[in-house]
């Protein structure tokens, strides 16, 4: 899918040079192995040849309180070029899927150009 861009008031709308990961993850038995590292790389590249300038990812953490692995998470993609673009919550996101949620969250994007 297409990635989004910031507007004023953390709405988005769609970005059609950014290339969006919808969802990615390694299991805890593989973490700190390069493995994902690896599937960014290969993301990076896979939106490159498809003609893509940039390149999405976003963080999904509770709205209220810290989750540790989030802020982990959110730093491994900073210590990789990507930069925060926009935080959206709950109510921003689409309500079918909003429907679904058990907890209010807020999602967390990063963009890097590639």
């Amino acid at each position: 899918s297409s990635g989004i861009n910031a507007e004023s008031g953390d709405k988005a709308r769609r970005d059609s040079n950014a290339k969006e990961v919808a969802t990615m993850a390694v299991s805890p038995d593989y973490r700190r192995q390069g493995i994902a590292r690896k599937l960014v790389e290969f993301a990076e590249n896979h939106a490159k040849k498809d003609g893509y300038s940039k390149l999405q990812v976003a963080v999904i953490q509770p709205a209220h309180g810290v989750d540790e692995w989030k802020v982990v998470l959110q730093n491994f993609y900073k210590s990789l070029g990507y930069q925060f673009l926009m935080k959206l919550d709950s109510k921003d996101i689409k309500p079918e899927a909003y429907k679904r949620l058990i907890q209010e969250v807020e999602l967390i994007y990063l963009e890097k150009s590639i």
